[in-house]
């Protein structure tokens, strides 16, 4: 979690000198180049998928997501939009029910309406004027959530490395092309802070994958939200922002009914009910 929120930090500074376009490119660029040694001492073989269009499918769904997660941080505070990222697992619930036919309990769909309105509570629509970047950090949220079912669905039968990889490479090739019309030279101090969120990332994503092998994801869930409280410290220091109580409250209400929902449902698994 501290690298994801050091990473949203490093990427919000870097759309101030470069269009976002050109920072998801760098950031997908650099976080491939980092996983490269991997590739050349497994070798291609790694590589061989029988699924191409889940591949593609969760490239799309990545890119986007993460193209409209890097505008948002660029128009909202970092703390409201890492609290709207929370909704990210109440869209997979939904998409996981109405779009593979996932069975769904009652506690996980109180999760998702309580979940909701928190997310209300954060945005406060009609009591505070509903900012764009909110809402494509909700909509950055659905596209993680696409990219999580399809994930889910190709770790049947892919190496997670092959996951990685193929999404990478796609993000760095469709990005590069969205990033030509709108390239400006990058600073050397740029290209390093691009080059440490490539970093971050892949380190990130390899801790959760660990992380989840060691532990069930009930004990893991709640950990998410200790995401909120460093990059709160992160945009307080670096960018001066200071996220107001709705914002606290609507993240407690998205993470807690979450977390009550897992823990519920692995009680539920372990005790065959």
């Amino acid at each position: 979690m501290l690298c994801f929120a050091c990473m949203d930090g490093l990427l919000r500074h870097i759309t101030s000198e470069l269009h976002p376009f050109q920072t998801v490119f760098l950031r997908s660029a650099f976080g491939l180049l980092f996983i490269s040694p991997w590739l050349l001492r497994t070798g291609f073989g790694v590589l061989k998928t029988q699924r191409p269009l889940l591949h593609l499918g969760r490239g799309m769904s990545s890119l986007i997501g993460f193209t409209l997660w890097v505008v948002a941080l660029s128009l909202v505070p970092l703390a409201e939009a890492t609290a709207l990222s929370f909704a990210m697992p109440l869209f997979a619930t939904l998409g996981g029910s109405l779009i593979l036919g996932e069975m769904v309990g009652r506690a996980r769909w109180l999760a998702v309406l309580v979940g909701f309105v928190g997310v209300l509570v954060i945005i406060r629509p009609g009591i505070a004027i509903v900012q764009l970047g909110a809402l494509l950090a909700l909509a950055a949220a659905c596209g993680f959530a696409a990219s999580a079912l399809l994930t889910r669905r190709l770790s049947a039968t892919e190496a997670p490395f092959t996951v990685v990889f193929y999404v990478s490479l796609f993000m760095s090739v469709v990005t590069l092309g969205m990033s030509i019309p709108v390239w400006r030279e990058p600073s050397f101090n740029m290209l390093g802070i691009a080059a440490t969120t490539g970093v971050l990332g892949t380190i990130a994503q390899l801790c959760l994958v660990r992380a989840y092998g060691a532990a069930d994801v009930s004990v893991i869930v709640p950990f998410d939200f200790v995401r909120l409280v460093f990059v709160t410290i992160i945009g307080f220091l670096v960018f001066a922002q200071v996220p107001d109580a709705w914002t606290w409250l609507g993240a407690i209400l998205i993470v807690g009914s979450n977390t009550v929902a897992t823990r519920y449902d692995s009680r539920a698994k372990r005790l065959g009910i």
